[in-house]
């Protein structure tokens, strides 16, 4: 599988359990019977986009995610250390 061959590339280590079984959930292979979905919209204009039209956002965001939780991590870690005396 694709998510195991990327685990095992070099540096893959330094990425944490979380991120780590991310990478394996986006990899698997699903497929969704949208027939019933399909019929109600129909003549909606309401319709699902392509995940190309959005994937550039997603990653933005879990980008944006983990940033924020490196900074809320060192900071707590700032918070503990002990000043020199």
């Amino acid at each position: 599988r694709l998510s195991q061959a990327v685990l095992r590339a070099p540096g893959v280590n330094l990425i944490s359990k979380n991120q780590r079984a991310m990478v394996d959930l986006l990899a698997t292979d699903v497929r969704y019977d949208t027939t019933q979905a399909d019929e109600l919209l129909r003549g909606s204009g309401i319709h699902c986009p392509s995940l190309d039209s959005y994937i550039e956002e997603l990653v933005s965001y879990v980008q944006r995610r983990l940033r924020e939780e490196r900074a809320r991590s060192e900071a707590r870690v700032e918070a503990l250390e002990v000043p020199p005396r």
